[in-house]
């Protein structure tokens, strides 16, 4: 649950700058990532404590599952020049490791199937061309949000 609710914090924060200013701050990412990272491995150190080993390997066998979905979004903002932003690609990569591999992969498909909807709504109305840029972010953060609500 605690992955999820600071999901939400962040990327509802992160909406907020995409919208706003156009920008993903990269402190805002660290945060984020920093936050990630210490609940895992504080996680794991409790759940080991429990049943007598720290799992470190398994945890890092499932955060590198994780994070697969983030690096092909990267190599796609790599290969468009930056269409699809490196700043949407590392919150992908963070929210995957705080997800995991299959929430993520839900997230990112509800994602795109909101921004494709707004992004057709706008061509067909003729109000933006078809190279006119879409913040992301609020995208990924409402598949969060129907992600945390269903599960």
């Amino acid at each position: 649950m605690y992955f999820k609710i600071l999901s939400l914090v962040m990327l509802g924060i992160c909406s907020y700058t995409d919208i706003r200013y156009r920008r993903i701050y990269i402190k805002n990412i660290l945060l984020y990532g920093g936050l990630v990272f210490g609940g895992k491995f504080i996680h794991v150190w409790i759940h080991g404590a429990m049943n007598g080993a720290v799992d470190l390997g398994g945890m890092f066998l499932e955060s590198f599952f994780s994070v697969v979905p983030g690096c092909v979004c990267f190599l796609i903002s790599y290969f468009s020049k930056e269409a699809f932003g490196y700043g949407d690609s590392l919150l992908i990569i963070i929210c995957g490791l705080a997800l995991g591999f299959s929430s993520c992969i839900e997230v990112l498909f509800l994602a795109f199937l909101f921004s494709g909807i707004r992004a057709m709504v706008l061509f067909v109305g003729k109000k933006k061309s078809r190279k006119y840029e879409i913040a992301f972010v609020p995208y990924l953060f409402l598949g969060v949000l129907i992600a945390a609500v269903a599960l």
